[in-house]
């Protein structure tokens, strides 16, 4: 698939292996190691982020028990458009996007700072829209090239959700 700037994404669906391989070293995960499997089962190419090295994963985890539907917005090194995705997730799923090249900035929602980063629910009688504080995560900063983020949206309670995100390390 291709991207009006002329960019390549793949996306896979995964539901259980993502969560695996951060649960797998504590939060901190060295692809050197990582079994050509399993990054096959994730549906990436065994050599994604040792050969193309600007490479950076994005994996949103559906938490509730409706459909979510996922804003992404990320920057590419040395260009000031912003490119956006969007997914539907159903619940209980997990889906992963691998954006290739050089990332400076990632976010869910805007990379303006607080916004709409996720609808639960986006086609029922009661949609409700979930915003993400955090900010953009910055290169060097809160991730690497190579780095997978994991954004995460569950039920905290009184019809309200939490969106929450974390880094594992990449090789």
């Amino acid at each position: 698939m291709t991207s009006g700037s002329g960019k390549r994404w793949s996306i896979c669906g995964t539901v259980l292996a993502i969560p695996l391989v951060v649960a797998g070293s504590a939060g901190c995960v060295g692809f050197t190691g990582v079994d050509s499997d399993l990054l096959a089962s994730l549906g990436l190419p065994p050599g994604l982020l040792i050969e193309e090295g600007g490479n950076v994963v994005i994996s949103c985890v559906n938490g509730t028990q409706a459909p979510v539907q996922w804003r992404l917005t990320w920057q590419q090194a040395g260009s000031e458009e912003e490119s956006t995705f969007a997914v539907t997730i159903e619940s209980g799923k997990t889906k992963t996007l691998s954006v290739e090249g050089g990332v400076e900035r990632i976010a869910a929602g805007s990379l303006a700072g607080w916004s709409v980063a996720a609808i639960v629910d986006p086609s029922g009688l009661d949609p409700h829209t979930v915003s993400y504080g955090g900010g953009p995560l910055e290169n060097g900063v809160d991730f690497q090239s190579g780095d997978i983020i994991r954004f995460s949206i569950s039920p905290s309670g009184d019809g309200k959700y939490l969106i929450t995100a974390e880094i594992a390390r990449g090789g």
